[in-house]
C-alpha cells in the first residue's frame, strides 16, 4: 500500500472513484468542470494537489487539497 501523488495515466481510476464520490454527496458537474479539476489537481502552479491510495497496482481511493497561505 503507498499513497503518492496523482499522475494524468490515473485518470480512468480517478474518474470512477470522482464519479461515486459527486453521487455520494449529490452534486452534478458538467463534462467541462470535471476535467478542469483534474487538469487543475494536474498543475503544479494553480495550489491543488492531489493523491492516490494505491494497492498492487490498483487506486482504491483519492484525496485532493489545497493550500493557502
Amino acid at each position: 500500500m503507498k499513497i503518492r501523488n496523482l499522475n494524468k495515466s490515473d485518470y480512468a481510476s480517478w474518474r470512477n472513484l470522482w464519479d461515486q464520490y459527486l453521487v455520494f454527496y449529490k452534486h452534478e458537474l458538467t463534462e467541462e468542470q470535471t476535467q478542469l479539476t483534474f487538469e487543475r489537481l494536474l498543475d503544479s502552479t494553480v495550489g491543488m494537489d492531489g493523491f492516490v491510495l494505491e494497492v498492487d497496482g490498483q487506486i482504491f481511493g483519492i484525496a485532493h487539497c489545497s493550500f493557502r497561505y
